[in-house]
């Protein structure tokens, strides 16, 4: 059934995997804002749920540290992770509108269309509210960026559902039509029917009429 479907609609499945994939990097990589100073031999590398510690080439992972999980670290943290958890549930749907061809209908093919640009926004505001609230003297560093190319996959891939919209039928298509008039029926002003006669049977106009 899957080869039904659109190349639209299989492109945006593959943009969708690479997104988990770069989110899933993003979100449980410890690289979101660093902090190094070479002629201290320190480096610090910062992520929504784990920290690294290195000094003299010595590293230690361990928990975030509070200092350093203010209401906008949190806010950023459950927006990535809430996307992430989108980016999975919206790949198993288009799984579902690729291989199941009574899925292909304009209320579903919208409501992914809708899903994609509401996740990626919410990347989107994940990744301004980060970038604008990195402590000094931190930077931001790669597993944001990582992020934003999932962001920007996500978001084509709803562009890319976007043909599939305009010529997909109607979430209830009516394959049988109803006259406006009512059901149509026979004409039934003459009917024939078979009589008895003395030289056998056959069949004549009886003349009965409605």
């Amino acid at each position: 059934m899957c080869g039904t479907a659109s190349w639209w609609a299989k492109l945006a499945l593959v943009c969708m995997f690479l997104a988990v994939l770069l989110q899933i990097g993003g979100v449980a990589s410890a690289n979101w804002m660093i902090y190094k100073s070479a002629e201290a031999g320190i480096e610090l590398d910062v992520g929504l749920w784990r920290q690294k510690n290195c000094t003299s080439g010595t590293c230690q992972s361990s928990s975030v540290n509070d200092a350093y999980e203010t209401e906008e670290f949190n806010a950023v943290r459950g927006l990535e992770t809430v996307v992430l958890c989108l980016t999975i549930i919206l790949s198993v749907l288009l799984i579902i509108y690729l291989c199941a061809e009574g899925a292909r209908v304009l209320n579903f093919v919208v409501f992914l269309i809708v899903v994609c640009f509401i996740t990626g926004l919410a990347s989107l505001v994940g990744t301004f509210l980060w970038v604008t609230t990195v402590p000094s003297p931190f930077v931001a560093s790669y597993s944001m960026g990582l992020t934003v190319l999932a962001c920007l996959l996500i978001l084509l891939a709803g562009t890319l559902l976007i043909p599939d919209a305009l010529n997909a039928e109607d979430a209830y298509p009516s394959s049988r039509s109803v006259s406006p008039t009512g059901p149509s029926y026979p004409d039934r002003r003459t009917v024939i029917t078979p009589i008895s006669h003395r030289h056998g049977g056959y069949y004549r106009d009886s003349g009965f009429r409605f």
